[in-house]
């Protein structure tokens, strides 16, 4: 009857592990640096360090630009902020200019 021999070495050694953060987390999605997306007419990109940056609103393929008002047939088409929360407002104008459409509306 052939044995069996079995010779083991156990090794400690320490170990460190170290995370860095690649990409970002909004809800359940996971994006990945540089990556831009859309979601309820709110354009974002994954930029460093996991931080989400808002780029503007999206409405009918066009898009605005933070902070701004634009006026197309008729409807002017808001992206705005408020504290952390981005908005975008639609509303009918008959107005021939921007400023006068929103020349009594004020973001606060």
């Amino acid at each position: 009857m052939a044995s069996n021999n079995l010779d083991i070495t156990l090794v400690a050694s320490e170990a460190s592990l170290t995370s860095n953060v690649v990409g970002c987390k909004k809800g359940s999605n996971y994006f990945n640096e540089g990556q831009i997306w859309t979601e309820k007419h709110v354009r974002y990109q994954c930029v460093s360090d996991g931080v989400l940056k808002v780029l503007g609103c999206v409405d009918d393929g066009g898009f605005i630009e933070l902070g701004k008002d634009v006026l197309v047939n008729g409807v002017v088409h808001r992206c705005y902020r408020i504290g952390s929360v981005t908005y975008y407002h639609r509303f009918r104008c008959d107005a021939q200019t921007l400023a006068q459409c929103t020349k009594n509306m004020r973001l606060e």
